[in-house]
């Protein structure tokens, strides 16, 4: 007689395939207001709580005050934030933000708040980057919010977000976007413009999320730009974004010039490009670009530079 044996399966394979089995009956459960399936909620929940309430604590040294003292008036506020990418603030970065400041320094009848928001601290593995960073961007949202809940009027709101900073750029658009369309917001008449904008965004998230950037960037935003370079080595970043505009500057003629930072590749050209010459074209842009209105271009519209 033939005896079939099945070895048992060890404990982590069985682990695995519990969490896998969860996540199909169950799909995607909010954790601290995010997406996670079973899996990642458990493996994170308690790291997504902890950086929000770290981040929310150094948004609060770092960025507050936006609302006017009592009292006062204020004209309406204009909010840019920067999100850098994995290794944190550097010169692209600096040189971003000085060049924001001298944009939004030409509207005198808007009060305008640029930054860069330093997450680097709360950034773990490849593993958990994108998880981490979306922990971060829905903290900032809503000490925005909760900043402006004593007077100021937020015009708009301008989310920057570089290589896996898209997480918290994203992130940040996505909670501010919903939160002000939904019947509970109060804090002025109409909600503020949401503008996304990607420079060569990583898109992976997690184990099995390849395609969530192309399913998720720029889908809670009124007006989302992508920024993409082609031939760069970094995985997941290569390919336009279908719920953004996409500007493709991999052969722009301006890169014959650019001088590329010791230590980097060319990832970091479409922040330089953005930073030097982006900024000027969109002077030339609805000053609250919404997709599709008043000549604004469409999700999806991909133009060569």
């Amino acid at each position: 007689m033939i005896q079939l044996v099945i070895a048992s399966p060890c404990p982590i394979k069985h682990v695995a395939l519990f969490f896998i089995i969860l996540t199909l009956l169950l799909g995607n459960d909010p954790v601290q207001g995010l997406s996670l399936n079973p899996f990642e909620s458990f493996l994170f929940a308690s790291r997504i709580e902890r950086t929000q309430n770290e981040s929310k604590v150094k948004f609060s040294s770092d960025i507050l005050p936006l609302s006017p003292a009592p009292g006062s008036k204020s004209a309406p506020l204009d909010v840019a934030l920067i999100f850098p990418g994995a290794g944190g603030p550097d010169a692209l970065t600096d040189e971003l933000e000085r060049n924001l400041r001298s944009v939004a320094s030409g509207d005198s009848d808007v009060s305008s708040i640029v930054k860069t928001f330093d997450w680097s601290e709360n950034r773990g593995s490849v593993l958990t980057a994108a998880f981490d960073g979306e922990a971060v961007g829905e903290a900032v949202a809503k000490s925005i919010l909760e900043s402006l809940k004593d007077g100021g009027e937020l015009r708009s709101i301008h989310s920057i977000g570089v290589s896996v900073g898209a997480f918290a750029a994203n992130e940040m658009a996505r909670t501010i976007y919903q939160r002000t369309r939904s019947s509970s917001y109060s804090s002025c008449d109409k909600p503020p413009l949401v503008r996304l904008t990607l420079l060569d965004p990583f898109c992976s998230r997690g184990v099995w999320g390849n395609g969530y950037g192309a399913s998720n960037f720029g889908r809670d935003a009124d007006y989302a730009v992508h920024y993409l370079n082609t031939d760069d080595p970094v995985p997941t970043t290569n390919d336009p974004l279908p719920l953004c505009v996409c500007f493709d500057v991999t052969g722009a003629k301006e890169r014959d010039d650019f001088v590329l930072p010791e230590g980097e590749t060319m990832h970091c050209w479409p922040l330089a490009y953005y930073s030097r010459f982006g900024l000027s074209e969109e002077k030339n842009w609805q000053t609250l670009p919404r997709h599709g209105e008043d000549g604004s271009l469409q999700r999806g519209t991909i133009i060569q530079k």
